[in-house]
């Protein structure tokens, strides 16, 4: 168990969020900052501000933005029409 989200990041190369994404900037950005990878979720923030601060942070780490309900009938039928 860890109990910071700085002592998590100690202990990791990627981080994976889960979050909603009025959390997940500014999470993103503090890992980034650490030199960790991302894997965020579509959207990537709740603003563009948001979404333009992780940029910034996360030059030099491996970032990947993704869409987990891709496959979902309702999300996959919408993506093909």
């Amino acid at each position: 168990a860890v109990g910071s989200f700085e002592e998590l990041l100690d202990a990791v190369d990627a981080v994976a969020f889960a979050v909603p994404p009025q959390v997940q900037a500014g999470l993103a950005v503090r890992a980034a900052r650490a030199g960790r990878h991302l894997i965020c979720e579509k959207p990537l923030a709740a603003d563009l501000d948001g979404a333009r601060a992780v940029a910034r942070a996360a030059v030099g780490v491996t970032t990947a933005l993704v869409l987990t309900l891709r496959y979902d009938p309702e999300i996959a039928a919408w993506l093909s029409g």
